[in-house]
């Protein structure tokens, strides 16, 4: 136990670790080098609703490995361009005096056939533009490339953008904005993963994994233990006749920790569920009407005075009513006592809001 106090004395004084999460990261297409793509098509395009004119396509040619000064007011942007043999070039970016191929790389192996990509921009340039190559990826790529393409990072071309960023926030779509600073902390993300950059805390996690995993496993022996006693009250409730009558169902464990009793005690079907759970924190019972009960429950507890204690109840933050709180020393009597009690409370409290007025 002193190792386990030890531990957690040193977790405590460690800085939360920031998780840096986006939108995209949530929805699961980080990853995706074509959605990828379909953004930074987007963002190339001046005309787009974004309202960044030329800032990423300027932020581009400020990486190349010559000065580029091109207009830029007017840009073809391509998706999968085709290529002399057959393949499919990530971005192409035709414009005034130049034509520029992006090859987009995340998580993906360079094995594109860069001779053909380059010939392909070549021949689209002419004699009359520029051709301009480049391999945009997570990480830069160590060995020369052929045909004139040259290895930029992602982070490279973000720190471009950003140094730019301030002369087009006024007239920057508020909204396309913030999606691209999204999409600029996603590939950050995805940087860090690709690099397998540590985080702070790492070395700790590292440091102490023989005293974690015991850790774990203890704790699991005594969440089951926990659990268990939710199956031994659910026995307990099986054996009580009248309990057991005012049921619609048998009682059933939700999730190994929640012990559920649903009963009807209208004729006109409304359901109410009391719920009595168990996490390290003790014992908590709760009610709830299901669906469009819950109006009903509403009404039931304003018109009756043996509901008097849930018109101020605690509410948890899934929206039921606590009833009663118990600490894990509880005896299992008590708790079923105060279970049982309740749940004739309430069916006597529907009997008498439903007699008529004489």
């Amino acid at each position: 136990m002193h190792a386990f106090a030890h531990l957690l004395d040193l977790f405590k004084r460690l800085p939360p670790t920031p998780r840096n999460l986006t939108f995209m990261d949530i929805a699961g297409y980080s990853h995706y080098e074509n959605v990828c793509s379909n953004i930074l098509a987007f963002y190339f395009d001046p005309k787009e609703d974004h309202g960044l004119g030329d800032l990423m396509i300027r932020s581009l040619f400020s990486l190349h490995d010559k000065a580029v000064n091109r207009p830029v007011n007017s840009i073809e942007v391509i998706r999968e361009y085709p290529t002399s043999n057959g393949g499919r070039l990530d971005l192409v970016l035709s414009g005034e005096g130049f034509v520029v191929g992006i090859e987009n790389k995340i998580y993906h192996w360079l094995a594109n056939d860069l001779e053909d990509y380059g010939r392909t921009i070549d021949v689209a340039a002419g004699t009359d533009k520029e051709p301009l190559k480049y391999v945009l990826g997570l990480r830069a790529v160590a060995e020369v490339l052929p045909d004139g393409f040259q290895s930029i990072t992602y982070e490279q071309f973000w720190e471009a953008v950003e140094d730019r960023m301030g002369p087009y926030l006024s007239k920057a779509n508020h909204k396309w904005l913030q999606y691209l600073l999204d999409f600029i902390q996603t590939t950050r993300n995805l940087t860090s993963n690709a690099m397998n950059e540590s985080l702070p805390n790492d070395q700790f996690f590292i440091e102490n994994n023989e005293v974690i995993e015991r850790l774990f496993t203890e704790r699991t022996h005594f969440i089951e233990r926990l659990n268990h006693k939710v199956s031994q009250l659910k026995i307990l409730v099986c054996e009580d006749p009248n309990l057991r009558s005012l049921l619609t169902q048998d009682p059933w464990i939700y999730l190994k920790s929640v012990l559920v009793l649903d009963f009807i005690p209208t004729e006109d079907l409304n359901q109410i569920a009391l719920d009595l759970g168990i996490n390290p924190n003790g014992w908590e019972l709760t009610i709830l009407g299901r669906g469009r009960s819950e109006s009903f429950l509403a009404q039931l507890i304003q018109n009756s005075p043996q509901l008097l204690g849930l018109r101020s109840c605690e509410r948890a933050q899934n929206g039921r009513r606590i009833v009663k709180r118990w600490d894990l020393e509880a005896g299992f009597e008590e708790i079923y006592s105060d279970l049982a009690q309740f749940a004739q409370q309430v069916c006597d409290a529907t009997r008498a809001n439903q007699e008529p007025v004489s």
